[in-house]
């Protein structure tokens, strides 16, 4: 039998039966790999230069002609076909590295992963060698990269065949094949963020982040990832924190959503898919594809949502109007062509044009509306890509269905993802016919939905609920998916019924099992419509009624709708509204309308429910409600008596004034001439207010109207001038007082919180590039204005934050963004929202409305989190202020056909509209009762200058001014501008680590900032001088302490006097500075060493700085005894396999390990210089060759207490270390 090579991982040679042929790591056995791997016979002159490239021809070919016979002579068989050139005779070795490349070449890479071991020739190196060197290092570089993009590829075929777990093997072993691969690691963490793994998604960008270093290409694309693993995160975080129902997690759904996330990615790149998700009612198809919009959320990505309903399902081409009208919204919908645009928007009446309407579109046919809605869909898809979901497909119009697979053939390559969900459970026949449709003719995947099985419906519950016992968990757990036969939606329902009888309790933070309290003899209905059915009966007459009523519109509601088809009295109407929402029958729609949770809900209510209401329903209203409800109700009938006998003073107690709704304040709606109209709220949400009229002082074209200092309102207007629009105020007795004498228009966008200080914007058309600019200034000392922002796009809607410290504007592009600047002028966050229609401050949260895919929809934005929520979506969204105390909003919307102001209730979600309120050119604003005192100044309690000698450390202190006058001195942070002068330590002191002027800020917030100089001065000896120049020139190196078997000893090198260390394989030997180093004012430790790495364990050499008991020093073993820090330079970092020729570390106990990988330095046979650097406030660096490579994290103390001194030691194993040229530098020199 042939002798076996191994050459991946450390190389290996093994005989006929399989042991190892001792044969060492050297000469011989690189010639025998090097004509193994070969591609053709190798002369022997070029195996001499490759391996003994220092010798000449002849002695080169004798090393040459001795290394075959070390060879023939260790594996008892001559296995050279001829003597020169040199090959291997057929059949007499196998190499491992020709079985791997088979395997690749023949796309095997199952078979090729189990043959790999490692790295080619791992750390086989021959000192000298370079040529050899190098071309171990190319070999296994092209390996690699080959190797590398096989398990790439390997891995998305297995994630797109629903094997995701297989794939994350490969990437694995990938990324560790290939720790540098980019498109590895990212390929990794999206499989991770598919399945919904976030902590393991966390682990995978660390490691990113760790291999690929803080290049700005490769962190910008990280950083896309890891905002996208954080919305993730907050939207599950949200859903448990919100819902005051029980949280159903998305579990059991790994593999369909990783392949949607596949699909997906298909899109990206431009081409057309089409999924259809199947399955019976409740099965979560729904789920599904809200998680997937979810996913792609945060790119530039429209996503629209159709759903069929039995009740359109003969209105012809209903669900195709729906879409157009979808469509026609979106900013690309303006490049269709005229014909396109007619006819498309004949099928919307209100969107009609010219002559043509529904009558003549019925006579158009088919491949025309096809044609124009192709065009419509190409034009919208042009910048960015459309995910269409389409719910329901079974209850659609037959021709809507014809033309969406039209669609789905024509738009190939219009980057548009169709999902089509449908149910399998309602005549199956009909379902697999539309199905086949999809997959023959739209060449439409299919996702099949199963039930969860038992082990995901105990993750499910585990994700949201405690079990006092978890020894209950596994019993409940098999109860419950047996009676729901792991339907999520027979499942929630199960949850609902456990949590009304007391068996699942909210208790903080979260959700309780209380399995004492479950019965022996609790039994489960036996399916869903059953259970369903019981909810439905247990509802009060009124509640029933209101249900079967929105069952028999077969569509969202809106309330006033609704009540009008029921008919019932506005208390009844809102009792039974409270009872529906409060069982979970029913929820709100958009904010304003009502719909059934689940289309299950809507069949129940329309077949068994009661028919005609009650003549005595009134009266009947309050039996066989739950209490909750009947109080909700009962406040709202009572609500008002009960506030006029309060008003009358007619009870024998006071009770203490409620607060003002929402913070108090007066809504201010600014017109043109005349008065100013307001609105003050007097009972929350809107129970009762009262309108009011402003008379302000005789006024220009425009009044805007304030809060000031002291309380006083305050009036601002717009003057016209010649060369634009003049920003003024108004005085009490009408005088114009105009704020700055600028160019061009002029624009107030309001006051800080505490009165006294203008936002304004300015366009300035003088000069030769229009400019668009965002001041701030002093209400009533305008003459020094702070300029924030200035660019050559248009900037507007500028708000001031609550705390007076940020102000956020937007920015107008064509895809605008919204940003927040401190008064500094420091850009602090901006973010692309689409087209932006409002903006406000709310509290600490920030609102924003835009159309940002395609629907116009209110966010909240926290941005300090850098989060933003979508709260609604509204229809236009402009006119937002908020309320004084941040719990409320003003935004102007659609109500029942017209435009109307409307209050949002942050806290509740509620909207109420102002009807009264004329909406034409008028502008809410929401002037609170008082202003509010916020931070206006900060102070160093210091001269300009702070002076101190090196190593000093001082502490500093400032105090921050209010807009009452009162002070803090909390809250304040230093920031040193020049560290490598003077820094703060952990304990906030300034320390002088070098001569100089440190600039050195105290900040408060981000807009207050104050700035004193610190100057750092010498001792008065002309400053450092070294502590020690060691040359190791004296025999008995009387300045050390020697330690180890092998003691140090010094030696003359190529004529120079050099430490040598030669350590054996038990111990290390080496040497300890007698004196102690100071480090309070920095210190530089520095020599050279000079050592060939042979072998990968027993050589190194280390540097270190410690903290040392003297007297618990073994000398002969060489342990040592430290009572503090130690801080050491080691190369190489490690041994054995994990051995890196070019990685060096830094270390600080207890073992902070900071790597320098410095291949072009290291390794090497000639002379390497190493410093170890402390500065005075405790930060440690390295540097190798006179280059800072690496800064640990850890700060070491440096107070004189501390016993520092030096040590040099080492293993030298089969190799030489030489130490010369150490010195000691009272200062840090690099």
């Amino acid at each position: 039998m042939a002798h076996r090579l191994n050459v991946l991982g450390p190389p290996e040679v093994l005989d006929d039966r399989g042991d190892p042929v001792s044969l060492s790591l050297g000469k011989p056995l690189a010639l025998l790999v090097y004509v193994a791997c070969a591609d053709a016979p190798v002369s022997r002159d070029d195996l001499a230069e490759l391996l003994w490239p220092e010798a000449d021809h002849q002695r080169g070919r004798h090393s040459v002609r001795q290394a075959v016979w070390v060879l023939k002579n260790a594996l008892k068989n001559d296995i050279f076909a001829n003597h020169d050139p040199l090959s291997i005779q057929d059949d007499a070795l196998e190499v491992d590295l020709h079985e791997f490349t088979d395997a690749l070449a023949e796309g095997r890479v199952e078979d090729a992963r189990q043959r790999w071991r490692g790295p080619v020739l791992d750390h086989f190196l021959l000192a000298g060698v370079r040529q050899w060197n190098r071309w171990t290092e190319d070999l296994r570089s092209a390996l690699e990269a080959r190797f590398t993009q096989a398990l790439l590829h390997h891995a998305r075929v297995l994630a797109e065949g629903g094997n995701p777990e297989a794939a994350l093997e490969a990437l694995g072993q990938a990324v560790e094949v290939a720790p540098a691969s980019e498109a590895c690691h990212q390929e990794r963490i999206r499989l991770y963020l598919d399945l919904l793994r976030l902590d393991e998604a966390r682990k995978a960008l660390s490691d990113a982040h760790r291999e690929l270093g803080d290049t700005t290409e490769s962190t910008s694309r990280l950083t896309i990832l890891e905002e996208q693993l954080e919305r993730i995160a907050l939207e599950q975080r949200s859903r448990v924190r919100e819902s005051e129902s029980f949280p159903m997690e998305f579990v059991g759904r790994s593999r369909e959503l990783a392949s949607l996330h596949s699909l997906w990615r298909d899109v990206d790149l431009g081409r057309t898919r089409v999924t259809v998700i199947t399955g019976p009612s409740g099965i979560g198809k729904t789920r599904l594809a809200q998680e997937l919009l979810s996913y792609v959320s945060g790119d530039e990505v429209w996503a629209l949502s159709l759903k069929g309903t039995r009740g359109e399902s003969t209105l012809r081409w209903g669900a195709v109007s729906d879409l157009i009208r979808q469509l026609l919204r979106l900013p690309g919908s303006a490049g269709i062509s005229s014909a396109s645009d007619s006819l498309l928007r004949a099928m919307l009446p209100s969107m009609g044009r010219d002559a043509i309407n529904l009558h003549s579109i019925n006579g158009v046919s088919p491949a025309a509306v096809l044609d124009a809605t192709t065009d419509l869909l190409e034009a919208t898809t042009f910048e960015h890509p459309l995910v269409i979901l389409v719910d329901d497909f079974q209850w659609m119009d037959p021709e809507s269905r014809t033309l969406f697979l039209g669609l789905a053939n024509r738009c190939r390559e219009h980057r548009v993802f169709f999902l089509i969900l449908g149910r399998s459970d309602l005549s199956s026949r009909h379902w697999e016919r539309m199905e086949a449709e999809l997959v023959e003719e739209a060449g439409a995947s299919r996702l099949v939905l199963e039930p969860l099985i038992e082990e995901e419906v105990g993750e499910l519950l585990a994700l949201g609920a405690a079990f006092p016992d978890p020894g209950d968990a596994a019993g409940i757990v098999t109860k419950i998916h047996r009676a729901t036969g792991g339907n999520p939606l027979f499942l929630r329902e199960v949850l609902k019924e456990l949590h009304e009888k007391g068996i699942l309790r909210r208790e903080e933070p979260g959700w309780v099992f209380q399995t004492s309290e479950l019965p022996d003899e609790f039994e489960l209905p036996e399916n869903i419509r059953v259970l369903l059915r019981e909810r439905m009966d247990r509802l009060s007459e009124a509640g029933a009624e209101l249900a079967a009523t929105l069952a028999r519109e077969n569509r969202a509601c809106s309330s006033e709708l609704l009540q009008a088809r029921a008919q019932l009295p506005t208390a009844v109407f809102t009792a039974a509204i409270a009872e529906l929402l409060d069982r979970g029958v029913v929820e709100w729609v958009d904010g304003s309308s009502l719909d059934f949770v689940h289309d299950l809900l809507r069949d129940i209510a329309s077949r068994h429910l009661a028919g005609p209401r009650s003549e005595t329903l009134d009266s009947g209203l309050w039996f066989g409600m739950r209490p909750g409800v009947l109080w909700a109700a009962a406040i709202i009938l009572i609500a008002l008596p009960l506030g006029v006998l309060w008003g009358t003073g007619n009870l024998p107690w006071e009770p203490p004034p409620d607060p003002p709704p929402f913070g108090g304040g007066i809504i201010a709606f600014s017109r043109g001439e005349g008065p100013i109209r307001a609105l003050q709220i007097l009972e929350g949400p809107l129970e009762r207010y009262e309108a009011v009229e402003l008379d302000p002082p005789s006024p220009p074209r425009a009044r805007f109207l304030y809060r000031g200092p002291g309380g006083n309102l305050i009036y601002f207007g717009i003057d016209s001038r010649e060369d634009g629009p003049d920003l003024v105020r108004i005085t009490g007795d009408g005088t114009r007082i105009p704020f700055f004498p600028l160019p061009g228009d002029q624009s107030l966008h309001g006051l800080s919180p505490d009165g006294r200080r203008i936002a304004f914007t300015s366009e300035n058309m003088g000069r030769e590039r229009f400019s668009h600019s965002i001041y701030w200034a002093d209400v009533f000392d305008p003459d020094e204005k702070h300029l924030i922002y200035e660019g050559t796009t248009a900037a507007g809607m500028a708000e001031w934050s609550g705390d007076g410290d940020r102000i956020a504007f937007v920015i107008n592009t064509p895809s605008d963004s919204v940003a927040v600047y401190s008064l500094r002028g420091e850009r602090l966050w901006a973010e692309g929202f689409g087209e932006v229609h409002g903006l406000d401050w709310c509290g600490e949260s920030l609102m924003v409305a835009a159309n940002r895919n395609g629907e116009i929809e209110l966010f909240q934005v926290d941005v300090l989190a850098e989060a933003i929520t979508p709260l609604a979506s509204t229809a236009i969204g402009r006119g937002l202020t908020c309320s004084p105390d941040g719990t409320a909003l003003i935004q102007l919307d659609v109500v029942d056909g017209r435009a109307a102001f409307l209050l949002r209730d942050l806290q509740t979600g509620a909207v109420h509209p102002f009807r009264e309120m004329d909406v034409h050119n008028s502008s809410p604003h929401w002037v609170p009762d008082q202003v509010s005192v916020i931070p206006t100044e900060i102070r160093a309690a210091i001269d300009d200058t702070v002076r101190m000698t090196w190593g000093e450390s001082r502490s500093l202190s400032a105090t921050v001014l209010h807009s009452d006058r009162s002070e803090q001195t909390d809250g304040i942070w230093w920031e040193a501008l020049d560290p490598e002068i003077a820094n703060f330590n952990p304990e906030q002191e300034l320390v002088g680590n070098q001569e100089g002027i440190a600039r050195v800020l105290a900040r408060w917030g981000h807009s207050l900032v104050d700035t004193v100089a610190g100057v750092v001065q010498d001792l008065g000896t002309g400053g450092p001088a070294a502590i020690l120049n060691e040359r190791w020139d004296d025999p008995d190196l009387s300045r050390w302490i020697t330690f180890g078997s092998h003691p140090p000893a010094t030696r003359n090198l190529d004529g120079e006097e050099v430490l040598q260390l030669s350590g054996d394989e038990k111990y290390s030997d080496g040497v300890i500075l007698r004196q102690e180093i100071p480090l309070d004012q920095g210190i530089t430790v520095e020599y050279e060493f000079k050592m060939e790495l042979t072998a990968d364990v027993h050589q190194n050499v280390r540097l270190c700085l410690r903290d040392l008991d003297r007297e618990s020093i073994n000398v002969e073993v060489g342990t040592l005894g430290e009572a503090g820090e130690i801080i050491c330079f080691l190369y190489p970092s490690r041994e054995f396999g994990k051995l890196d020729p070019a990685e060096a570390y830094l270390r600080i106990t207890p073992g902070v390990e900071t790597l320098a990988r410095v291949p072009e330095d290291l390794p090497t046979s000639d002379w390497t210089h190493v410093a170890i650097q402390v500065r005075a406030d405790g930060e440690c660096s390295l540097v190798i060759n006179r280059k800072r490579v690496a800064t640990s994290p850890i700060l070491v103390p440096t107070r004189p207490h501390a016993h520092w001194t030096v040590s040099i030691d080492g293993d030298a194993v089969d190799t030489e270390v030489f130490i010369r040229n150490l010195n000691i530098w009272r200062e840090v020199r690099y």
